[in-house]
């Protein structure tokens, strides 16, 4: 006691004793935080642990490259090319007699004009960003190409003097509940100087006009532009604003040639063309256009060689160009829906909720099948046969040459025991004009339709190939392409029994088929036909699928309220129910519909909820904060009789030895005896950009990551472990190029990298890619349209699976993303969405199905083509890896639900492999528990709250869902590049061990200081009593 009271009245032990209880305090709470709730933020940011690698081991897959170095020097290349076949010529008219405004002449003077175009867009923003580093610019393509550009005009925009740049991309969010503002940047007319002006002349064989707009991941795109920085009232972003119409004015008025470059990430509307090009002859304003999309680091450099002729432009839309954006069927009912007056919200008591929706009311008719099938019903049933060119400018598919060419096809059945199961389709295609150049195949079909039946587009793409270089005359003028049709890819999807025979599900109808070989989805125009042939289907060959044709699983309605349980309807499990009833009448018979209906496009129109119609319905509010599983087969399963779960035997079996054996092979069982109830939960909770070492099995951590434009990483901390890698150019620009050779390469160079992975860092490969996305442009305000490939679900598959078998031959496993109708961003955590089972599965599941199943045709591939005689891969086979999204399918969490990730994916579908979720920053939206339930096996997450905290090992059914979900993991990595490495042991984390030698400094400093301290108090305390005595 005399050594405390010495302490307390002492300064410096008073001092010493309460800076070492808050520093002690302070050390348990960061030590104690950081080593468990926090413990993966912290390896994310700072580094996880360290792998001591046997350097024996023999490696599985081998890099055609020697250095990481070389590999992205092949990547910067291949972007070039794709940026060159992605391109699109929009527009090329004459500018004198015989004479097309492109290509240019080599050594032709230009201006650049556009704010923007000394700051290219090159990507969208997000998790998927690939930054701008070292990014070649216009003026570098320009310069390539042999061209002289005008400095002055450069310099000007590059100073202040051009005005305010456009608004940087907002900051990643979980989902705005509103547009932002946006500001385009464009140099007020009244900036530009008398200098700058004069440079103008010198500079005028052509001007080039740069039009720019940004997207990114976190927001949609504003339907509004900001008046008090150049924007105009009754205009949207995707519109010219103020000073973009006077800088055209201002170029159209000095330069014979004007060149519009548009660098913008989705389509644009493009009625300003007509604007200015309203006079006959030469004397036309604006004299090409081309689509440049987002080039990503490298994809400037391909400009020159486009515009002078050394690249013949190949690329087409991968979306419709509407007149009118706000005409769309989607306007009403996309985003926070104040452009259409109204909110997202659900409402209670005549307020907005904090829970928000969004209604598919336009059914199948999304883009070009909108377009194309109101064109041709206007024509039909209206006579109004000019509603196409009123409504639309270009058509899905569309892009111009600066060659010609002629197709020819021919179509015969394909009979098995006499029955017709499909067709065989020959294409030849032939180069009949002046220059060499690449074609496209794009084969179509009409489907037999009648009205009050089953909801069909007028016309859908069915496959699709692209030439090679065709020359002007001999073998290389011509190329032969041979297609397969199965009916099954001619199916639609009943969901309600439209027809009335009886079948709910995917069924071919009997009557006439017409294939296509066409320049572009405008089939009903004579001009755009190569070739075409109709087909007749007898009733004897029609086919009703109530299994999948490929896996013999059964398929059946599982979103529709109208083939639903009365039980299931109260819980509000289908993906309908709040979709418009329409009724319609067709010769004097009515009929009802979900949403619009082809037989009365005008009637059944989309329009917005309004606060009434969006109010909560008894219960409603229950169903959509549910966060119990609806796994239906799991207490079947572990009370099934003779049923067991064997945990940590030791039967010697390494996860390496697995490698290529099938998913169902004995050998598994014997493996996931091994594990562990530990093993399982921690390989499920800890998937933030890894999967979990567990070494009894000889299981590496893996490095996974972000995104479409190949390996990047947003993370503070883990960016700097994916460096040196390609970045590509945007996903919709990849799709222009319609070339799966391209995206098999592209998927292949990201495998290479992958292949070298963290050099310098944990020395492992990158194994696991957040790519690609398949999502659909339902609108072309969607934030994210940069990082999805089209409008089109097959377009967008078979680009998705080419991607995904190059990535596969080189060992890297794709999460094929956003699992599924995560098509906007806007309030993406957890909205609602509606939609009927039709539209679900034709389009926005379509897409993922095809890269699931593996279903293309490698021969299309060059590269594939070798990569399967030289034995790299067997065959093309469909991704083992998948990404759910944020959003629900009605009330239900797409990935927390088991008819998604486990009925549909695994059971229909056939899919093995990993289900790992989108990141998790809100469990109480993505509950973990709900997730692995559902089959989503991977939970992305750095923070504990979010991860399954309250599973049991003395649970049979966790115990279950645990082992499945380790399975499915532990698949796709046995498969991957990871067992190209043996990991022998693990060192502590860097951070872990400075933490550890501050604890242990501090606990010495704070122990040295209280020897000091308390000595000098006992000094003064005896000093003081001898003092006492002495008086």
């Amino acid at each position: 006691m005399k050594v405390v009271k010495a302490i307390f009245k002492s300064t410096g032990g008073r001092v010493w004793f309460c800076v070492s209880v808050v520093l002690l305090a302070l050390l348990i709470v960061v030590t104690s935080l950081t080593t468990t709730i926090f413990h993966s933020i912290c390896n994310t940011v700072l580094g996880g642990k360290r792998p001591i690698l046997d350097p024996t081991v023999e490696a599985k897959y081998e890099s055609e490259y020697g250095s990481k170095d070389e590999v992205l020097e092949a990547g910067n290349k291949l972007n070039v090319q794709i940026e060159q076949e992605g391109a699109v010529l929009l527009l090329n008219e004459e500018v004198a007699k015989n004479k097309k405004s492109l290509p240019l002449a080599k050594g032709a003077k230009v201006s650049v004009f556009g704010h923007n175009s000394v700051d290219l867009v090159l990507s969208g923003s997000g998790s998927g960003s690939g930054g701008t580093s070292g990014a070649k610019t216009i003026f570098d393509g320009l310069v390539a190409g042999g061209f002289e550009y005008n400095k002055t005009l450069k310099e000007f925009y590059e100073s202040g003097a051009a005005g305010d740049k456009r608004s940087s991309n907002p900051a990643l969010s979980e989902g705005s509940s509103s547009a932002p503002t946006l500001d385009i940047g464009e140099t007020p007319i009244g900036k530009y100087t008398t200098e700058v002006k004069s440079s103008f002349k010198d500079y005028n064989d052509a001007a080039i006009v740069v039009i720019s707009r940004i997207g990114g991941e976190g927001f949609d795109l504003p339907r509004e532009q900001n008046v008090k920085n150049g924007g105009l009232e009754d205009h949207h972003y995707l519109q010219l604003d103020k000073n973009e119409y006077d800088m055209l004015d201002m170029v159209t008025s000095r330069f014979d040639n004007v060149i519009v470059l548009l660098n913008t990430l989705t389509s644009f509307q493009l009625d300003f063309i007509a604007e200015y090009n309203n006079t006959a002859g030469y004397n036309q304003r604006i004299d090409a256009v081309m689509w440049i999309g987002g080039p990503g680091i490298t994809g400037a450099e391909a400009i020159g060689s486009l515009l002078n002729g050394d690249i013949t432009p190949s690329g087409k839309t991968t979306d419709i160009y509407a007149r009118d954006f706000t005409k769309d069927p989607t306007w009403e009912n996309f985003g926070d829906n104040t452009q259409a007056g109204q909110s997202a919200a659900f409402t209670e008591n005549g307020s907005d909720a904090t829970d928000y929706m969004v209604a598919y009311e336009e059914g199948v008719y999304v883009g070009y099948r909108y377009y194309e099938t109101r064109a041709y019903e206007e024509g039909v049933q209206n006579g109004n046969f000019d509603w196409y060119e009123e409504n639309v400018i270009y058509p899905f598919g569309y892009g111009l040459s600066y060659t010609t060419f002629e197709q020819d096809m021919t179509v015969t059945e394909t009979l098995t025991d006499g029955k017709v199961t499909g067709y065989d389709i020959t294409v030849e295609v032939a180069n009949v004009g002046q220059v060499a150049g690449k074609e496209i195949v794009q084969l179509y079909v009409t489907l037999p339709y009648t009205y009050g039946g089953i909801e069909k587009s007028r016309v859908q793409l069915v496959d699709f190939a692209k030439t090679d270089v065709l020359e002007t005359s001999g073998d290389n003028s011509k190329a032969t392409f041979n297609f397969h049709v199965d009916l099954y890819d001619l199916a639609s999807y009943d969901y309600n029994d439209a027809n009335g025979n009886g079948h709910y599900g995917y069924e071919v109808e009997a009557g006439e088929y017409t294939f296509y070989a066409a320049k572009n989805s405008h089939v009903d125009d004579e001009q755009n036909v190569y070739s075409k042939q109709t087909v007749e289907l007898a009733e004897s060959n029609a086919v009703k699928y109530t299994v999948d044709p490929e896996t013999n699983n059964p398929v059946a309605n599982l979103y529709t309220q109208e083939t639903m349980s009365a039980e299931d309807n109260e819980k509000f499990l289908s993906a309908d129910y709040r979709l418009s009833d329409v009724v319609f009448s067709v010769n004097g018979e009515e009929y009802e519909r979900k949403g619009m209906s082809r037989a009365d496009f005008e009637g059944t129109f989309p329009k917005a909820d309004d606060a009434r119609e969006r109010a909560y319905m008894e219960n409603e509010k229950v169903a959509l904060d549910d966060r119990s599983h609806n796994n239906t087969d799991v207490s079947e399963e572990v009370n099934k009789e003779g049923y067991s779960l064997v945990t940590g035997a030791d039967n010697g079996i390494m996860l390496r030895d697995l490698f290529g054996l099938d998913y169902n092979d004995k050998k598994w069982d014997l493996l996931l005896n091994q594990l562990t109830y530990n093993d399982m939960i921690k390989l499920a909770n800890n998937g933030a950009f890894q999967t979990e070492a567990i070494i009894s099995i000889g299981k590496n951590l893996t490095n996974d990551s972000d995104g479409p434009v190949g390996f990047v990483n947003f993370m503070p901390g883990l960016s700097e472990h994916y460096k040196g890698n390609p970045s590509f150019a945007c996903e919709i620009v990849i799709a222009s190029t319609f070339n799966k050779d391209l995206a098999y390469r592209m998927g292949q160079i990201v495998g290479e990298s992958g292949l070298y992975g963290d050099e310098g860092g944990n020395n492992l490969p990158y194994t696991g890619w957040y790519a690609p996305a398949v999502n659909i442009h339902r609108s072309p305000f969607s934030g994210r349209n940069y990082e999805y490939y089209s409008e089109d679900p097959i377009l967008s598959g078979k680009m998705a699976v080419n991607v995904i078998n190059g990535a596969g031959s080189k060992g890297v496993y794709t999460d094929l993303k956003h699992f599924a109708v995560n098509d906007q961003e806007t309030n993406r955590q957890g909205i609602a969405t509606y939609l009927t089972e039709q539209s679900l599965r034709e389009l926005y599941l379509k897409p993922f199905e095809i890269a699931v199943k593996g279903k293309d045709d490698p021969a299309y591939s060059a590269k594939a083509t070798e990569d399967i005689k030289e034995g790299s891969i067997s065959g093309f086979k469909g991704t083992t890896g998948m990404m759910s999204s944020f959003n629900r399918i009605g009330t239900r969490w797409a990935g927390g639900d088991y008819r998604l990730l486990t009925t549909i994916l695994r059971d229909e579908w056939g899919f093995d492999g990993v289900v790992i979720s989108d990141y998790i920053t809100v469990g109480a939206l993505m509950p973990a528990k709900q997730a692995i339930y559902a089959g989503n096996d991977l939970i992305l997450t750095s923070t504990s709250p979010e991860r399954w905290n309250d599973s049991s090992k003395s649970n049979a059914e966790d115990m279950y869902v645990l082992r499945k979900a380790a399975h499915n993991i532990l698949y796709a990595v046995a498969n991957s590049n990871s067992v190209n490495v043996e990991v022998i042991g693990y060192k502590m984390e860097l951070w872990l061990i400075a933490l550890i030698v501050i604890d242990c400094v501090a606990v010495v400093g704070v122990a040295v200081w209280g020897v000091f301290a308390i000595r000098k108090a006992l000094k003064k305390q005896a000093a003081s009593a001898n003092s006492g005595r002495t008086n």
